[in-house]
C-alpha cells in the first residue's frame, strides 16, 4: 500500500487548498440548501442517503477532475454549456419539489428525500461543483510526476473540510424540525428554500 507524502504537497499549497475547500463547502450553495431543506422536511436519518451521495459522488468527481478529466471542458467547450443548462434545468426541478413538499410527518406529501443515486449524479450536473473539483485539481499545484499522491492528498482534504459541512447544513434544517412543526411556518420555509436555489440559477448560467 502506497504511504501518503504529506510534505511535498505541503510545500505547494496544502494550506491554501483546505482554507478553499472549507470555505467553498460550507457557504450556501445548491447542495446545502437542498440538505437543509431535506433535514427540516425529513429529518436527519431519512436524509442521510442525500448527504452520503453528495459526498461520495463529489469525491469521485474530484478524483476524476485529478486524473485529467476536467480538462474535457477545455477541449469540448460546449461540454461545460451543455452541464450548465442541465443543471439549471434540475436544479428548477429539484426547486419545485422543496416548495411543494407538504410538510413535516405529512404522510400524504409527493414528496421524498433525494435518494444516493440522485443526489450522486446530480453533482455532475451541479456547475459549483465542478467549479470546485476543477480548482482543486488544477489550481494548487498538483505534479504530474507525483499526481497519484497530490490525488489521495486531495481526497483527504477534501474529506476532511467538506464532509462536515455537508453534516452542519443536514442538521441545520433537521435541529428546525422541532420549531416548524407549524405547517404554515415549514412551507413559508420550502418556499425560501426553494427560492434561493431558483436563484442560484441566472448565477450558474452566466458563469
Amino acid at each position: 500500500m502506497m504511504a501518503i507524502d504529506f510534505s511535498s504537497f505541503t510545500n505547494v499549497a496544502l494550506l491554501p487548498l483546505a482554507n478553499f475547500v472549507f470555505v467553498a463547502s460550507v457557504t450556501p450553495g445548491p447542495n446545502n440548501l437542498m440538505l437543509a431543506a431535506s433535514g427540516l422536511n425529513f429529518g436527519l436519518q431519512r436524509t442521510v442517503p442525500h448527504a452520503a451521495g453528495v459526498a461520495l459522488g463529489f469525491l469521485f468527481m474530484v478524483l476524476m477532475a485529478c486524473m485529467g478529466l476536467g480538462q474535457l471542458f477545455t477541449i469540448f467547450p460546449l461540454l461545460q454549456s451543455i452541464l450548465t443548462y442541465a443543471g439549471s434545468a434540475y436544479l428548477l426541478y429539484l426547486a419545485y419539489r422543496i416548495g411543494t413538499a407538504a410538510g413535516v410527518g405529512k404522510l400524504e406529501s409527493k414528496a421524498k428525500p433525494l435518494t444516493f443515486i440522485e443526489a450522486a449524479l446530480f453533482q455532475w450536473i451541479n456547475p459549483k461543483a465542478w467549479m470546485m473539483a476543477v480548482t482543486f485539481s488544477s489550481a494548487f499545484g498538483l505534479q504530474s510526476d507525483n499526481l497519484a499522491n497530490d490525488a489521495a492528498v486531495t481526497l483527504l482534504i477534501v474529506l476532511f473540510f467538506g464532509v462536515p459541512c455537508i453534516l452542519i447544513w443536514t442538521s441545520f434544517g433537521s435541529a428546525l424540525r422541532r420549531w416548524m412543526k407549524d405547517e404554515k411556518h415549514l412551507r413559508i420555509f420550502n418556499y425560501i428554500m426553494a427560492t434561493l436555489i431558483v436563484a442560484t440559477v441566472p448565477f450558474m448560467l452566466m458563469g
